[in-house]
């Protein structure tokens, strides 16, 4: 017996494997993402670290140079390191002597910063010096990089860092313009400088060896930390496979034992074949008691009107007519007697039949399944190899076995209703019938119905079989409006005297009222197989408004739609 799961539904272990393959590219993807964003994070941290250690030193030196600025400069001792400026020659204050004796020359801020410079070369942090594309000192000459940046110096741009590398050795280049203020003035003005202008700027270089080595063992570290995640997520993925591989097989073996059950499908079909037949024989000899009892009675009548004639003709023969009318009567009296215990018979039968048909629809089933899983099987599997006929067949046998489905479900059904003990609760027929429109309209999402349904219609009864009552209303109402271009289904109440009357109606195909009598009968359909169902749902209505002690009947007129009224004596 095939599984109940679709074909479509399962998954083989071809597919188990594509789909592990995936999750485990889409996992390395993942990390492959995250490893490089985090990569990419931490060399621009590198960044930031140099450039704010470049910037610290800018304002360090820009902090002493404003300092000797606003002072005028600074007199110092004159020795063959430190001697006069000779940029400051103009100045009649530039050399003095102390009351002791010792030479002092003034230092300007320029001259102050360079000997600054010179003393940081051996300092293995940020180092600096002043440039210029005019510079009065040689040493404040640009190298080409420096010189460039200061051809592109704007007024919104006047700050340009890089990381450069010559000959193995990482550098972080940091250039600032320096701007003429009015202090500069005293020892520049003579040099064409004014106020507010670009005359230069300060370099400030940062060795980023150590940095970067620090940054590629980081780089390294996270990397392994990322690999270890991917391999743990990996093996996540593969102990999930082999785990879910595990349950395949498993209900592949759980299908093969299902399979072995079908030989007990013939000895079972053998079984229902001879319970019909005795239940066709046992009908077949009731109707010909039937029949032998009208007959009886037929020949009864005609006997008693000849012994009337024969009284009038004479009176000898009145003793004898009055016994054999006697005897004719008493013939009479046990055939009623044993017409009557044929029809408490005939009543414990269908008592039975109805068991019967409760036991046979609930065995049946999975039986009819194996039926029709199978044929489609062997058709899937094996259409190729049978012949035309063949397929025929098998075919037939697939149609057979759903109808048959079909017909032990509303069996069941109907059975069901006639057996279920009533439980009588307050019930919201409105709600009800949204709830069992919704899953229409769920089912078809195309179409177009306009359903109006009465509020708070409230109810005594059994909520479960009121839930079967309206889905077979509306369900039918559903079907035979779906060729109706502008359909409408109403749900509502009327107040009569005192009695609540339910309806449904649609503007469907309707029926003709002529066929009114079939319309509750089981599997009696007044429509063509245009529309599906067997014909046992509106049996099954009628059954649940006579266990609620209500009527059911129907209008109706062809193309014109129709209408169900019931009535419910218990109203909530």
């Amino acid at each position: 017996m095939p599984s109940s799961t679709p074909d479509h539904c399962r998954l083989s272990p071809a597919t188990h494997r594509r789909y592990t393959l995936i999750l485990f590219i889409a996992w390395a993807l993942l990390i492959l993402v995250s490893t490089i964003h985090t990569i990419q994070t931490r060399k621009q941290t590198t960044r930031d670290i140099a450039l704010a250690e470049v910037r610290m030193a800018y304002q360090k030196d820009i902090l002493y140079r404003k300092w000797a600025t606003n002072h005028g400069g600074v007199y110092v001792l004159v020795d063959p390191k430190t001697p006069p400026n000779p940029n400051l020659a103009h100045l009649p204050e530039r050399d003095i002597t102390t009351p002791s004796g010792r030479q002092l020359t003034l230092m300007n801020p320029a001259y102050m910063t360079r000997q600054v410079y010179e003393f940081n070369q051996n300092f293995s942090g940020p180092r600096g010096h002043l440039v210029s594309d005019r510079p009065l000192h040689p040493q404040n000459r640009p190298d080409s990089w420096e010189a460039a940046v200061l051809r592109n110096f704007t007024s919104e741009q006047q700050e340009v860092f890089t990381l450069t590398h010559n000959d193995g050795s990482a550098q972080f280049r940091y250039l600032r313009a320096f701007i003429t203020e009015k202090p500069c003035l005293k020892c520049h003005a003579r040099h064409g400088y004014h106020e507010g202008e670009v005359r230069g700027g300060i370099s400030v270089s940062l060795p980023m060896n150590d940095l970067l080595a620090t940054e590629t063992a980081e780089i390294r570290s996270l990397v392994a930390w990322h690999s270890a995640i991917w391999l743990l997520g990996a093996g996540g993925l593969f102990t999930g496979y082999r785990r879910l591989r595990q349950a395949t097989m498993v209900l592949l073996q759980q299908e093969q034992d299902l399979r072995e059950q079908n030989d007990e499908l013939t000895m079972l079909e053998e079984e229902l074949r001879q319970q019909v037949d005795e239940y066709i024989e046992v009908h077949d000899e009731l109707v010909a008691e039937k029949a032998k009892l009208d007959q009886l009675n037929a020949s009864l009548e005609q006997m008693v009107v000849d012994r009337t004639v024969a009284l009038r003709e004479t009176n000898e023969r009145l003793e004898l007519e009055v016994d054999q009318r006697e005897a004719a009567n008493h013939e009479i009296t046990l055939l009623n007697d044993d017409l009557q215990q044929r029809a408490q018979a005939l009543e414990q039968i269908n008592y039975e039949m109805e068991s019967f048909s409760y036991s046979v629809s609930h065995d049946l089933r999975a039986p009819l399944r194996h039926i029709n899983s199978f044929s489609n099987l062997l058709i899937d599997d094996c259409g190729a190899e049978l012949s035309a006929q063949g397929q025929n067949y098998l075919q037939r046998i697939c149609n057979a076995s759903k109808r048959m489905g079909m017909l032990i479900d509303e069996l069941l059904r109907l059975s069901r209703v006639s057996r279920a003990d009533l439980q009588l609760l307050p019930v919201n027929l409105s709600d009800l019938a949204r709830d069992i429109v919704a899953n229409l309209l769920e089912a078809e999402p195309d179409r177009r119905v306009s359903v109006t349904i009465a509020a708070d219609l409230h109810v005594t009864g059994d909520p479960t079989l009121l839930r079967q009552l309206l889905e077979n209303l509306l369900g039918n109402a559903w079907k035979y409006t779906a060729q109706t271009p502008d359909a409408e289904i109403a749900v509502g109440s009327t107040l009569d005297y005192g009695s609540r009357t339910f309806s449904v109606r649609d503007n469907g195909i309707g029926f003709d009222m002529a066929y009114a009598n079939k319309l509750f009968g089981a599997f009696q359909r007044l429509h063509g197989s245009e529309f599906d169902g067997v014909g046992i749902g509106l049996a099954i209505v009628q059954r649940i408004i006579t266990r609620h002690n209500g009527k059911i009947w129907a209008e109706a007129e062809p193309d014109k739609g129709a209408t169900f009224f019931f009535t419910l004596p218990f109203i909530a």
